[in-house]
């Protein structure tokens, strides 16, 4: 599993992880107040973010990266 932080060039080296794997389409939830941030910079990456209440991520089989 991958670990990233909550700082720009935190978020610029997940971008860049995301990329480099093909990934187009980000769920995250909306909690604590880091979200924010993170999903604007995805989405001014080019990626489609859903921002999605916890109990439809909790279960979810694909890989979790956060």
């Amino acid at each position: 599993m991958c670990e990233f932080g909550v700082y720009t060039k935190d978020h610029q080296e997940l971008i860049l992880h995301l990329q480099k794997h093909g990934i187009t389409t980000i769920a995250m939830e909306s909690t604590g107040s880091y979200w924010q941030t993170l999903f604007n910079a995805l989405q001014q990456a080019g990626f489609e973010v859903l921002l999605v209440a916890g109990s439809q991520t909790k279960n979810v089989k694909a890989a979790k990266l956060m």
